[in-house]
């Protein structure tokens, strides 16, 4: 534990902002729930984040990766530029598994299919209703 503290106050700005995010709920480009931060993922030179570490499902039940490119934080959420529906169809991982080349060449190439071109970080969610997903999980289908 001691480690990670350390790590924490070496870490450049941009990585020490990504590391506040840690707990918050995370919203989709529409504004629908996804998930709650669990940790961020470093890229190859630790200096900055690219994965948000994502634990969703009605009861946590999951955890997968979302780029950190993109994403903004509000006062209590951050957006991230992918609709619910993407972010939980792709591929999931373990809380503390290892990355692989492969599987983060796999979560490149799903958010890559999903969304194309990165919506500008200043772009706010816009209002629409809940997609039908949502309402499924309460009778229990």
């Amino acid at each position: 534990m001691r480690v990670i503290e350390e790590l924490r106050v070496a870490a450049p700005s941009g990585m020490k902002e990504a590391l506040s995010w840690i707990g918050l709920r995370v919203d989709d480009v529409f504004g629908v729930t996804v998930g709650t931060i669990a940790d961020i993922l470093a890229g190859p030179d630790i200096a900055e984040p690219r994965w948000l570490l994502v634990r969703g499902g009605r009861f946590g039940s999951y955890y997968t990766l979302v780029p950190f490119e993109g994403a903004s934080v509000g006062p209590e959420n951050v957006w991230v530029p992918y609709e619910w529906a993407a972010v939980r169809a792709a591929p999931t991982v373990g809380p503390t598994e290892a990355l692989s080349r492969e599987r983060e060449e796999q979560l490149d190439a799903h958010y890559r299919d999903a969304h194309g071109v990165p919506v500008p970080p200043v772009l706010m969610p816009r209002e629409r209703p809940r997609p039908q997903h949502a309402h499924r999980l309460g009778r229990g289908s």
